[in-house]
């Protein structure tokens, strides 16, 4: 019996199709942002090898340029990175790497939680 599948059910179903995402790398499963961005980003940061794979990073990462974004109103990486940029002098932070990344990212997540509760407290004097 052979190992191989005839070309006629080798063809790709619509479940294999929906999987494929365009503009995106697997690197082990943990490469998620597409090749430019993710680059950008992760040399702003200054990440070694290492962590620019390590996923908890990665999902930091990508938080802050979401954040940075939506903060900025602009889709531009590079406007997001201005801004984290501004951020990193606001917050006197001098470090680098994987050490940036953790406490930039807990700011915005304070930062993000403060502005959602603004808007409740405005939302009850209304």
């Amino acid at each position: 019996m052979s190992d191989r599948t005839p070309l006629s059910e080798a063809q790709d179903t619509p479940s294999t199709q929906e999987e494929r995402v365009p503009n995106r790398i697997d690197l082990g499963g943990e490469y998620r942002a597409d090749m430019p961005q993710y680059h950008d980003a992760a040399n702003f940061f200054e990440l070694d090898h290492t962590d620019r794979r390590a996923p908890e990073t990665l999902d930091q990462m990508e938080y802050l340029v979401s954040y940075a974004k939506g903060v900025t109103g602009s889709e531009d990486i590079k406007d997001a990175l201005l801004h984290l940029k501004a951020l990193k002098s606001f917050m006197g932070v001098s470090e680098k790497g994987k050490g940036l990344v953790k406490k930039m990212y807990q700011w915005a997540r304070l930062d993000s939680r403060r502005r959602d509760i603004t808007k409740e407290m405005k939302l009850m004097h209304e």
